[in-house]
């Protein structure tokens, strides 16, 4: 395939989507079983950015090679089908990691909400007034006793 002008081989485009695979299994593993923090979500979102820049460059040079097979020695011969299965498999591989990256970003989205709320005057003026609260509960709960006894 060298020959024909395609800089890389099958192979090497196959074992890149598979590395690319993996590093994003583990990716979404270490994310999911760490502490979320804002940066810890864009290292998320930037990780799988990044993957799936790659894995549509990948997919790009599996369909050069596909036609370059497919111009030289036919679209029908039996490596021609294998790299249309391939790229078939490639396209639902990018379809996935497309999908987490979204739902990374609306994710980051909803807990960069989350955190403006829970940030928000409004928020702690409610954390004040229960803390109030509860320290008057209990301070009611020590005269009751002491009337009682």
């Amino acid at each position: 395939m060298q020959d024909m002008g395609v800089e890389r081989t099958v192979g090497q485009i196959k074992k890149s989507f598979s590395t690319l695979k993996s590093e994003v299994s583990s990716s979404n593993k270490m994310f999911n079983y760490s502490e979320k923090s804002a940066d810890s979500y864009k290292k998320h979102i930037d990780s799988l950015s990044s993957s799936h820049k790659l894995a549509e460059k990948n997919l790009k040079d599996l369909k050069s090679a596909y036609h370059a097979e497919g111009e030289a020695q036919g679209y029908a011969t039996t490596k021609a089908l294998n790299l249309q299965k391939a790229i078939a498999d490639q396209e639902k591989e990018l379809h996935f990691l497309k999908r987490d990256l979204d739902n990374a970003t609306a994710s980051f989205k909803e807990f960069e909400k989350a955190q403006a709320i829970d940030n928000s005057g409004f928020t702690k003026v409610g954390k004040s007034i229960q803390s109030v609260s509860s320290s008057l509960s209990g301070v009611s709960q020590k005269w009751l006793m002491l009337v009682v006894d």
